[in-house]
């Protein structure tokens, strides 16, 4: 085949890798007869099959342990029509001084959702950070990423924890990728760095022709508890998602309050309270409806708490009746 007719792609455009390493692949996309070669450019990265080839292939390659920063490379794939690399991305075995900066509580990636991140170090002095992602399950989520502020030429680059250096003043930003086709991928997410940290996350869904966002703030985790007002009146409806944030099982208190709804003498009642136990990095999303039947149709506030700081982290979205939505501020408490 002629060589002005080759042209060849990666999938998917790269990978983030654990500290402790391990045997990885990706694949070669190029039409039967295009020739191509496969080259790593960091000496922590061997390939150890698939080297070369014609066609569509398979690299296989090791990453070695990393005993130091996090710290990125490729995997070059040479052609005579040009070159396009994989991207590898090593977090750090540890970063001193590291601390829990808080969590947001959901994310939704592909089916028509986007969750954009956004961090910015508000310190004097350079800032390092670890993004981890979780499944509702609390085990590791990989997730399609693109960064806005500097585009990987091969495409989103999968990730379940995100190891960066972040200047004084100056910000990263993460979004989530996936076809509008496929089945929506959902978890959450929290924050360690060794610096002063904050950020927020924006939720956009494709709604016909248009787009909705909800911003939803970085969630400290300075507090034992929080309360989320919800509406579910006039066809509107509340979510609510739930995570425990240690890595120990936990129970969280619920106390159910409704204020009223559309002709309603109901004023502050306490409906009543139950427990939701939650697994070790678990996570909880339901519509308040639907999880407490006594709220359909009124307004009124749910209160989560366990009695000791930094166990959750809880957001809230309400939707209106022609599906659009808006963030619903979780209001720390106390107790």
């Amino acid at each position: 085949m002629p060589s002005g007719t080759c042209s060849y792609t990666v999938s998917p455009g790269g990978l983030t890798v654990f500290f402790p390493g391990g045997s990885l692949t990706f694949s070669v996309n190029a039409p039967a007869g295009c020739a191509w070669t496969a080259t790593s450019t960091a000496s922590w990265m061997t390939i150890t099959g698939g080297a070369s080839g014609t066609g569509n292939g398979t690299v296989t390659f090791q990453v070695a342990p990393n005993t130091g920063p996090a710290q990125t490379g490729s995997i070059n794939i040479a052609s005579a029509t040009g070159n396009v690399s994989f991207t590898v991305i090593q977090s750090a075995a540890s970063i001193a001084g590291y601390t829990n900066a808080g969590a947001i509580a959901q994310l939704a990636s592909a089916g028509g959702w986007t969750t954009t991140f956004t961090f910015v170090n508000t310190g004097t002095t350079a800032a390092q950070m670890r993004l981890n992602f979780y499944k509702g399950d609390g085990t590791p989520l990989s997730i399609p990423l693109n960064f806005p502020q500097s585009p990987n030429a091969a495409g989103a680059i999968f990730a379940g924890t995100i190891d960066q250096t972040i200047a004084p003043g100056a910000e990263l930003v993460l979004q989530t990728t996936g076809g509008i086709n496929q089945p929506i991928k959902t978890g959450w997410a929290q924050l360690f760095t060794n610096g002063s940290m904050t950020g927020f996350a924006t939720y956009s869904e494709v709604i016909g022709s248009g787009v909705q966002d909800a911003l939803v703030p970085l969630q400290p985790g300075n507090s034992p508890g929080y309360v989320i007002p919800y509406d579910n009146t006039s066809g509107a409806g509340t979510a609510v998602a739930l995570v425990n944030t240690t890595t120990g099982a936990i129970n969280v208190n619920v106390t159910v309050v409704i204020s009223g709804g559309a002709g309603s003498t109901i004023d502050q009642l306490t409906d009543f309270t139950t427990t939701l136990a939650l697994p070790p990095r678990n996570y909880s999303a339901f519509f308040v409806s639907s999880q407490f039947s006594d709220t359909a149709g009124v307004r009124g506030t749910l209160k989560f708490s366990t009695g000791t700081p930094g166990q959750i982290s809880v957001l809230g979205l309400r939707f209106n009746a022609s599906g659009a939505f808006s963030s619903t501020p979780a209001i720390p408490t106390s107790n």
